[in-house]
């Protein structure tokens, strides 16, 4: 993403702190002017997350809503061929010669 502008690299070594905010919903927040996504612990989220992680966000979780909606637009593999049936017609034909 960075374009030698208003986006930059960050030179390799230099830290960089990640902050997550958890609501009891999904939710989109502006953040210095930008529009960021608060976490969301939905399966997809937990599986990545390494073990002792993972108990940890699930014992946050408990006293969370069970909606598991997102705050953004979210769409499924299948939804996406859809969009794009040229893409997936050239799959399918990959897959047959391969």
């Amino acid at each position: 993403m960075a374009d030698g502008g208003a986006i930059a690299a960050r030179p390799a070594g230099t830290s960089v702190t990640v902050v997550q905010l958890l609501f009891d919903v999904h939710e989109l927040v502006q953040v210095n002017g930008l529009w960021v996504e608060s976490l969301w612990l939905g399966e997809p989220t937990l599986k990545a997350l390494p073990p002792i992680a993972r108990v940890i966000a699930q014992q946050i979780a408990r006293g969370l809503s069970d909606r598991p909606c997102l705050a953004r637009l979210d769409l499924a593999p299948e939804e996406i061929h859809c969009l794009y049936p040229q893409r997936q017609r050239a799959r399918e034909t990959r897959a047959s010669v391969a």
